[in-house]
């Protein structure tokens, strides 16, 4: 539906609209443009049809005497067409206007490509590139009915067939929500359907036909808007191990499986599930760098506030000050805990050693 009209900017100034305020005042103007917008909602293409001349007032909301701005109108706004009455070159002044059915009609064609793809492809092969919308619904209920097909049962006291009709209902089946997760107490089956082919393979162990290979677990399969099943291919799991490396791929996948679960009105579409998964993984990922760069810094035993790893120098200076002190040690053991310094340090003239000097004398300075 259109929410808007062009509107010339040199409209106020024309001859036919101060000519029109003249004869019936400013109150006839909003008429014209209330006119206008209306025809723009529900008579886009300009046409009024089987409106008469009271039906195209009422519509322009004009309070004034009657047929007296239809009258004017008529032969200056309004033009007479098949019988009818349509506003004059209206297609020429709001032309995306008068095209909304015309793109109406193609994006119904669009979307008739994944209602009822055969009658789409028969169409776009005929050169059809637009339909309307009863052509649209008829296409949609007679795919419904095809796609109810009857069931054949063969009875065993002999080879007669009975056919059973199935009932057609215009309500698609919906996914069961949860999806059946594989039964871990079936071990034995399982064993056996991974042990035989693809071929061999009953219906229920087989895995859908995609593309690309799929992983083979239920659990890796997320459950779409439409109630289908996407299951997530094998090559796309093995690049988010590599590209996701501080995240459990897979723990992350059970995680949107039951997310999926809980939220069935904000499951995803088929073209923006794998963009749904690389956002998952990369939050869980910028949050497991958070958490390491948030974790404390392990001290360091020699100098604090450094990091825990030493450095050379650190080293050497630590082994100066670990044999500065086993001197330090020895010389207090035998009472020789000073030397001899400036006059003027203390009355005796001596100063006491510290593990520093001995680092010195250590060090060689």
């Amino acid at each position: 539906m259109n929410s808007d009209i062009r509107l010339s900017v040199g409209f106020w100034h024309h001859p036919k609209t101060k000519k029109m305020i003249r004869k019936l005042g400013l109150e006839s103007v909003r008429s014209l443009q209330i006119l206008w917008a209306w025809a723009a909602v529900n008579k886009p293409d300009g046409s009024f049809g089987n409106m008469d001349w009271e039906d195209i007032e009422l519509a322009a909301d004009w309070q004034g005497d009657e047929r007296a701005f239809f009258d004017y109108c008529l032969g200056v706004w309004i033009d007479e067409d098949n019988g009818g009455y349509a506003l004059h070159d209206w297609k020429e002044h709001n032309p995306w206007v008068s095209e909304t059915e015309d793109r109406s009609d193609q994006a119904r064609f669009s979307r008739l490509a994944t209602v009822n793809r055969v009658a789409y492809d028969e169409l776009k092969a005929q050169g059809i590139t637009a339909i309307s919308k009863s052509d649209y619904e008829l296409y949609k209920s007679s795919r419904r009915s095809s796609t109810s097909r009857p069931t054949v049962v063969n009875e065993s006291s002999d080879e007669r067939q009975t056919v059973v009709e199935e009932a057609s209902t215009s309500r698609p089946t919906p996914a069961p929500t949860p999806a059946p997760f594989p039964s871990l107490k079936k071990e034995e089956k399982k064993k056996k359907a991974e042990e035989c082919t693809e071929q061999d393979k009953p219906a229920q162990c087989r895995r859908p036909k995609k593309s690309s290979e799929l992983l083979p677990a239920t659990e890796f399969a997320l459950p779409l808007n439409t109630g289908e099943l996407w299951y997530v291919p094998q090559a796309d799991y093995d690049s988010w191990c590599q590209l996701y490396p501080g995240v459990d791929v897979a723990q992350a996948l059970r995680s949107m499986r039951g997310w999926c679960d809980s939220n069935p009105k904000r499951r995803k579409t088929k073209n923006g599930i794998k963009a749904f998964c690389t956002s998952w993984l990369s939050r869980d990922q910028n949050g497991q760098s958070q958490k390491q760069a948030q974790q404390p810094m392990a001290k360091n035993q020699y100098y604090p506030g450094q990091p825990a790893c030493p450095t050379e120098y650190q080293l050497r200076e630590q082994e100066q000050r670990l044999m500065a002190e086993a001197l330090l040690a020895d010389m207090e053991a035998r009472g020789d805990t000073y030397k001899q310094r400036h006059a003027n340090d203390d009355d005796d003239g001596k100063h006491k050693l510290s593990t520093y000097d001995l680092m010195e004398i250590v060090a060689g300075r």
